[in-house]
């Protein structure tokens, strides 16, 4: 993988943690794409004339939509 790749592996991981979600996904991974400025998908969006601050809001909305899991699971109290 390239290191522009891996970092947005990275960032889509820590995004998913943002939102509270177990899994990451292709939504997650094309929100850290979206934050690539000089990235493949911005420079590829911005010439099909794509806004792309009203297209990560939409994302955000939509990531912000989906279940999420929060609070912290004491182990010990089972055992």
């Amino acid at each position: 993988l390239t290191e522009s790749l891996q970092e947005a592996f990275h960032s889509a991981q820590s995004q998913a943690s943002r939102f509270g979600h177990v899994e990451m996904d292709g939504e997650h991974l094309l929100w850290a794409l979206l934050q690539q400025e000089k990235g493949v998908l911005a420079t590829v969006l911005a010439r099909l004339s794509v806004d792309i601050k009203a297209f990560r809001e939409r994302l955000d909305a939509e990531l912000g939509k989906r279940a999420s899991v929060s609070g912290r699971l004491h182990v010990d109290e089972y055992f």
